[in-house]
């Protein structure tokens, strides 16, 4: 790992020339003006400026920050959606990244694109400065402030004789326009939950640097050092970090969602990460300073640890320093909390909402155009999709990669048969007569579930019926395939298969026509002509019974039962009819 990286001592004396001459100009330029002896030199003194027609002459020949850094140890989550764009002299970062309870999250991040690299340019050690030099001792003491104004203006200090990258003027100099726009979007998205505590901030905030790829950067360059940092508006423009680097990162961010008194830096052999002072619950890790526990927060990733927990360290010594932080912002108030207090509260399962009512009104068109129903799916969050037509669709609130894939299939005017979505927000597109499909899948879930699809649509050439996600804390599926839906297969828990087995194999000898599952671990199974098997609590079964027996005794063709993530009920039947147990036209 690269850590903050002790800068090698290099022989100067090819260097030594040079560097006395440039000093020598700047003392006769002390002298001829109103510097006075013993005072350090304002930074733009030393460095220059804009109007001064040799503008950072002790920076000439820097490398850009945003040109291509080579990289070791590349590393990225399969999950993880980084696209941006330049437009109108602005930097737009799309970033989809997976939240502490298993949620993507998408968050859209916007800069000025020539202050972003004015920014990340103030960053680096001209290697002029290093080295030893044999100087008087006048010549010495205006080296020395010289050299303190290049140190400011770079980031760097002195520390035991090395120069190192300083972590508070980092994260001091980056944080107000970088880190405010990403802290806001934290806050919004724990609103939603309802959730919005110090606890879940510091969760949140790791996940969303965690998820940054992994990389550390190769930065051999001839005239500027760089101490082995990425800076953070450079973390967003390059999409990758390393430990100390997204370290820097994360403490700014937390500096406007906990108090930046708490906030620390860990240094061990060859790492960086940050500790915050915290009360540390059983199990957690943490170090103590002067009567203070400090628990780890490690966001090196492209691990997902939660916090508390840490990574594995070289033994050695360590050091913890408290962030000096000068900003005057305030930390953001807290938003929607109303979740926390209640009993079905929990870290890290995100709360299921009731489903947004405008699905009833998606329905309503369906039924006014004749237009066949052909899947719905629902978002924990209250989202919706309903898939209609030939490839139509109605959605509110779904993923945003999910969306992304339907909006290319429908362009591409290409029949879209069934969509399936979990609690992960893991999804999965059905086109080409279930021969085809599209997903968005973990990893765990591509080694099984996309193997399955893989084999029965390439090896056996079977188009798919149906995919079915339970709504277990760890979510399984089913699927079922063959014109008639009489196969399938499935992954899904113990217990869940000992109970599912004997009906599941039952009912696909008749043709399973669809199957879904309550957040309880109940089902329907609809197959045959109007036939169903069922698994339900008795006030759901004594609600759902009834219309199943008059829809058969009217002689209605029944297709599909949908249940919502709070176990309200929506019946699809005839192709565009539909009965629901919610919303203003409660019994359609």
């Amino acid at each position: 790992m690269s850590g903050l990286l002790n800068v090698f001592k290099e022989a100067a004396k090819g260097l030594v020339g040079e560097a006395v001459k440039q000093m020598q100009k700047n003392q006769r330029r002390m002298e001829s003006g109103n510097a006075r002896r013993g005072k350090a030199i304002p930074v733009e003194e030393v460095i220059g400026n804009n109007n001064s027609g040799d503008p950072r002459p002790y920076f000439r020949g820097k490398m850009k920050p945003f040109d291509e850094i080579p990289v070791e140890k590349f590393q990225r989550n399969e999950h993880v959606r980084m696209e941006s764009k330049e437009q109108n002299g602005q930097y737009i970062l799309h970033y989809d990244f997976m939240d502490h309870k298993g949620k993507f999250q998408s968050f859209v991040l916007q800069y000025d694109k020539k202050q972003l690299f004015k920014m990340a340019d103030r960053f680096g050690l001209p290697r002029k400065f290093m080295g030893s030099f044999r100087m008087k001792k006048q010549e010495k003491a205006r080296w020395m402030r010289e050299l303190k104004a290049v140190l400011q203006h770079g980031l760097f200090d002195i520390v035991d004789n090395q120069f190192k990258p300083n972590p508070h003027a980092i994260v001091n100099f980056y944080t107000p326009y970088i880190c405010e726009q990403i802290s806001l979007q934290i806050v919004a998205a724990l609103g939603k939950y309802g959730v919005d505590s110090r606890r879940e901030r510091i969760e949140m905030a790791m996940k969303f640097v965690q998820d940054i790829p992994y990389a550390i950067p190769f930065q051999n360059d001839p005239k500027i050092v760089y101490g082995g940092v990425v800076t953070p508006p450079q973390i967003l423009y390059l999409k990758f970090g390393d430990c100390d680097s997204k370290s820097f990162l994360f403490a700014g961010i937390l500096t406007y969602l906990i108090l930046p008194g708490d906030i620390a830096f860990l240094t061990v052999p060859g790492h960086l990460l940050t500790v915050i002072r915290d009360k540390p619950e059983k199990g957690m890790v943490m170090v103590e300073q002067d009567e203070d526990q400090y628990v780890l927060a490690e966001t090196a990733g492209p691990g997902r640890n939660n916090y508390g927990v840490p990574a594995t360290y070289k033994p050695g010594e360590i050091k913890l320093t408290n962030l000096k932080y000068h900003g005057k912002h305030k930390v953001l108030s807290y938003a929607n909390q109303d979740m926390l207090s209640s009993k079905s509260y929990h870290l890290y399962r995100a709360p299921s909402m009731p489903v947004d009512l405008g699905i009833i009104d998606a329905l309503k068109k369906c039924r006014s155009r004749r237009q066949r129903i052909k899947s719905i799916v629902f978002d924990d969050n209250g989202g919706w999709l309903v898939l209609a037509g030939k490839s139509g669709f109605f959605h509110h609130n779904i993923p945003a990669p999910m969306l992304q894939g339907l909006q290319q299939l429908q362009a591409k005017k290409v029949e879209i048969h069934d969509a399936a979505l979990n609690k992960n927000q893991e999804f999965v597109l059905v086109y080409h007569n279930g021969l085809g499909f599209m997903s968005g899948l973990l990893k765990g879930s591509s080694a099984s579930l996309g193997k399955a699809l893989n084999e029965v649509t390439e090896k056996h050439n079977q188009p798919i019926q149906d995919i079915v996600f339970t709504k277990q804390a760890k979510p399984g599926w089913i699927l079922t395939f063959g014109k008639y839906g009489n196969g399938f297969t499935c992954n899904v828990s113990k217990s869940m298969l000992t109970k599912l087995q004997e009906p599941v194999t039952k009912c696909a000898k008749a043709g399973i026509r669809s199957m879904s599952f309550t957040s309880k671990g109940g089902w329907v199974i609809v197959y045959g002509k109007n036939k169903f098997s069922i698994n339900l609590p008795q006030p759901l079964a004594n609600q759902l019974l009834p219309v199943f027996k008059n829809l058969g005794k009217n002689k209605h063709s029944i297709q599909r039962v949908y249940f919502t993530p709070t176990d309200d009920w929506i019946v699809v039947y005839d192709d565009h009819q539909w009965i629901a147990s919610f919303g203003h036209e409660r019994l359609a």
